[in-house]
């Protein structure tokens, strides 16, 4: 668990959040916790004013680049806004300042640190909390939500103080640190993440298009509902997503579509040894993770 905020208070660091959604949202309230001093900018006012009077946060700006005063600022909006957020940060930063994201690619948020920030690009860490609801917005936050979940650091050239300071941010989150590189990062998150939200939009849009669809999702039971959980997501951050590592993706598309191939195959050869065979062992390597969530308590 996070420690407690009589421990962390010793930091006395200041951290800004820009973006109240459900990742900076949920930092902002585990880092409160932890002890930090907690300002933040929110596109909608209402839900930074809200976090204030509520005593969630410690301040609310109405300008970006009134956060320049802290210590660390996160990016907790979509990585396709980074250039326009950063140009308005680069100004006010000092070369003590740190700059980290949550984003779900890393390689174009890197470069967009790279063409802002200029000789204060090393103070950019770039990280991603493997962490999250379907839900989206402030009140879908909660201080918990990265307790026992990984958080994957992309250095890349980052300063190692910087580096240790996001560090002990997440640490105090209740994560647990994964380093890589952000090209690693980027092709390995295609595959486990991306294309499983990819996969769920698509199978809601194919039943999207069959007549009297709202009658036949009545026969729609646990399965469905459990495969197409995450198609509930934030349509516009997976729309941004898919195209941002387009390059990683596509080919997790087309091996997607070979498997299914080989499956139909199986079906029309009515070759079921082939389809046991492949099921058992999809069937195994799922428990086989499960197993390492259960032993982690990471879920």
């Amino acid at each position: 668990m996070p420690p407690t905020t009589a421990t962390a208070a010793a930091n006395n660091l200041h951290l800004g959040i820009v973006g109240l959604g459900l990742i900076g949202g949920s930092l902002a309230l585990a880092a409160k916790r932890a002890g930090w001093q907690v300002s933040a900018y929110n596109r909608t006012a209402a839900s930074s004013t809200a976090a204030v009077n509520d005593g969630y946060i410690d301040c609310c700006v109405n300008r970006i680049g009134d956060l320049g005063n802290c210590d660390v600022i996160f990016l907790g909006v979509p990585v396709s806004t980074y250039d326009e957020i950063l140009a308005e940060l680069q100004p006010v930063l000092s070369p003590r300042s740190i700059v980290t994201d949550g984003g779900s690619t890393k390689q174009d948020g890197i470069a967009a640190a790279k063409r802002q920030l200029g000789d204060l690009a090393c103070r950019f860490v770039a990280a991603h909390p493997i962490a999250g609801k379907e839900a989206s917005g402030w009140t879908a936050a909660s201080a918990d939500l990265f307790v026992n979940h990984l958080t994957i650091l992309c250095p890349n050239g980052a300063d190692e103080d910087a580096i240790a300071t996001v560090t002990m941010l997440w640490q105090q989150a209740g994560a647990q640190i994964h380093t890589m590189s952000a090209e690693l990062h980027d092709t390995n998150l295609a595959m486990i993440s991306h294309l499983p939200h990819l996969l769920a939009y698509a199978l809601v849009s194919m039943i999207d298009k069959q007549e009297e669809n709202a009658k036949l999702l009545q026969f729609a039971a646990g399965g469905f509902r459990d495969f197409t959980r995450i198609a509930s997501s934030h349509p516009e951050m997976w729309r941004d997503i898919c195209l941002a590592n387009a390059d990683n993706l596509l080919p997790m598309i087309e091996c997607y579509q070979q498997e299914l191939a080989e499956f139909a195959d199986y079906i029309k050869n009515q070759d079921s040894q082939a389809l046991s065979t492949r099921f058992a062992a999809a069937r195994s390597l799922r428990q086989q993770w499960l197993n390492t969530l259960k032993d982690n308590e990471t879920i």
